[in-house]
């Protein structure tokens, strides 16, 4: 999103709507909260809509789902080969 001159307080509002400790791959409400995380995004007019419904939420959505219906699991379901496949995907949103 730097590439094409989001400003810093809203890429960093987006990571926290996606990672934060009430964003999407934090909460079992993931419903409410992509429908947050979209809605603010087309508020701001970022041109990112696509790449983050194509890309981003589905990878965290197919990464959290154990974690959101087997809640005892918690941490233990992320991995840190879904950490870099996620981080790989965010470098390409952001940078």
């Amino acid at each position: 999103m730097s590439s094409i001159g989001v400003a810093t307080s809203i890429r960093e509002n987006v990571l926290s709507r996606l990672f934060g400790c009430n964003g999407v791959s934090e909460s079992a409400d993931k419903d409410n909260r992509i429908s947050d995380l979209i809605q603010y995004v087309r508020h701001n007019d970022v041109d990112a809509i696509s790449y983050l419904q194509e890309r981003i939420l589905p990878k965290i959505v197919n990464n959290n789902r154990l974690k959101w219906t087997e809640t005892w699991l918690g941490q233990h379901q992320w991995s840190n080969n879904n950490g870099e496949s996620a981080n790989h995907l965010l470098k390409r949103l952001f940078i």
